[in-house]
């Protein structure tokens, strides 16, 4: 049982670390699509000033960053939502006690 609980402990550290470490990815992945947002915003706004017609590439782009942008959001806040590591453990301890029972 001891191993089982240091086993436990590991996982639960490497499943935090791990969950932290892509939370930190969708965040900067996030932060990039803005950024590339502002870009194609700047571009639209530049041809209209000037009386151009905006191309349909910049607008394509515009929609699809925006897309991104709601999906990685969406990614994240199902990770920030799901229950920790530790949680997950308990409840299937608590599933095996019970069998066992």
């Amino acid at each position: 049982m001891a191993i089982y609980g240091h086993e436990t402990k590991n996982f639960v550290e490497r499943f935090e670390k791990e969950r932290i470490r892509y939370a930190i990815l969708l965040d900067n992945l996030i932060y990039e699509s803005y950024e590339m947002l502002e870009d194609v915003n700047a571009s639209v706004l530049k041809l209209k000033d000037t009386g151009e017609i905006v191309p349909s590439y910049l607008i394509q782009s515009h929609s699809k960053i925006i897309q991104t942008i709601s999906h990685l959001g969406e990614k994240k806040a199902s990770l920030v939502m799901h229950p920790d590591a530790g949680d997950m453990v308990d409840e299937e301890m608590e599933k095996r006690i019970g069998k066992n029972v």
